[in-house]
């Protein structure tokens, strides 16, 4: 077997740990609104890091959650790549199409239809879902849904949309008018005032960003989904049949707790069911996504993920995370989990669940361990290996002046 073929997976070491499982249809507000005695993988990493964060968040509620940017971001992205799967038709590209991104050439047949300003549209369906769309007159159109920007002087212009099922504006979250941001672009000033406030509770999200921008936008996601359709692996794992969001809640089999997942996208294979996670990343550069997947306990989420889905899902269970870069030029990889690292996972959710058993117990404090004792500030090895290199050049140049 080479490196790069996925690991037969040993399904059975995650199964054993959950019992009573069982699909159950909830709403997003309504999984993460369960008990503080329901755990999730994201509960549990919180629960390892630091016990009365647990505590605070979950239990007294004086910890809010913050709805940050890049979680709004994360929420709207989970929406448009796993929840749209409609194809392009005549019936629906004006309803779906929400941006153009880039020039595309003329096919050689005639248009199939004309819109209302005389642009000539065509469908196509290969190698991607799309419209391609010629007009010399560009902008608002049906609600602002198309957006190109021809060189000035242009008369005609060209542009190539793909992913009609994307979802309308006003669904998922609100495009903001340029003209409510400052001259900057900024979120302020009166006229941005207003139009918050007019949309309260919305998700409002710019249409385009600059490239300096920590801020990600519309354009963004369209771009990240057609290069994740680009991915051979990943286009055969979320965009070729399934099912989305899927909730499954049951027990801890040791300790009788509730636990839960939230399957981004699983679908049938031969012999079995493929779950696919998708995350974005700083940089889907393999070193330094594994540096990432292990910092935020992504092997003990897949072994939770295959353990639970073993019980409602018959056959063979296959894994696979699909990462992309959050910036451009949004560079999508795929990852299958070695077992090794799926028998560390099992063992850190084990280590985590039975300390939480604990504190359920009041058998422990909700408190990291060792809190309350003195611990002793020490020399970081990144200091030891830097005071270690001005010693060695100390001795290069006294070893050189004493030649000399």
């Amino acid at each position: 077997m080479s490196e790069d073929t996925p690991d037969i997976i040993d399904v059975a070491q995650c199964k054993r740990l959950f019992t009573d499982c069982k699909i159950v249809e909830m709403t997003n507000d309504e999984y993460h609104g369960q008990s503080w005695k329901s755990l999730s993988k994201t509960r549990l990493s919180i629960f390892g890091h630091n016990a009365f964060e647990y505590f605070c968040r979950y239990i007294s509620c004086e910890i809010e959650d913050v709805d940050t940017a890049a979680l709004l971001f994360g929420r709207v992205l989970h929406a448009v790549v796993l929840e749209a799967q409609d194809v392009v038709t005549e019936d629906n590209y004006r309803e779906g199409t929400l941006a153009i991104f880039r020039p595309h050439i003329v096919p050689s047949r005639d248009a199939d239809l004309t819109d209302e300003d005389g642009g000539e549209v065509w469908i196509e369906t290969f190698p991607e879902h799309g419209v391609v769309r010629r007009s010399a007159i560009w902008g608002s159109i049906d609600a602002g849904e198309w957006h190109i920007f021809p060189d000035p002087g242009t008369e005609v212009t060209t542009g190539f949309c793909a992913f009609a099922d994307m979802h309308p504006d006003g669904l998922y979250f609100r495009a903001i008018p340029d003209d409510v941001l400052s001259e900057r672009g900024a979120k302020q000033g009166k006229a941005w005032t207003t139009f918050a406030k007019q949309h309260p509770g919305e998700t409002l999200m710019k249409f385009r960003t600059s490239r300096n921008s920590n801020e990600r936008g519309w354009c963004d996601l369209i771009m990240i989904r057609r290069r994740l359709r680009k991915h051979g692996d990943v286009n055969q794992s979320i965009f070729q049949g399934g099912q989305n969001e899927v909730s499954i809640i049951g027990k801890c089999a040791e300790t009788g707790i509730e636990v839960r997942t939230r399957l981004d996208f699983i679908k049938p294979v031969d012999g079995g069911h493929l779950i696919t996670d998708v995350k974005t990343a700083l940089t889907s550069v393999e070193a330094a996504w594994a540096r990432q997947a292990d910092q935020n306990l992504l092997f003990m989420q897949a072994a939770w993920q295959i353990g639970m889905a073993a019980h409602v899902f018959g056959g063979q269970i296959d894994y696979r995370f699909a990462v992309i870069d959050k910036k451009a030029p949004y560079n999508p990889e795929s990852f299958s989990v070695e077992n090794e690292y799926l028998e560390m996972g099992c063992s850190e959710y084990q280590k985590h669940v039975r300390e939480f058993k604990k504190c359920c117990d009041g058998e422990q404090p909700w408190e990291r361990d060792g809190f309350g004792k003195v611990r002793k500030l020490r020399v970081p090895e990144w200091r030891k290996k830097q005071e270690v290199a001005r010693l060695e050049r100390e001795l290069v140049q006294w070893e050189k002046e004493i030649a000399e």
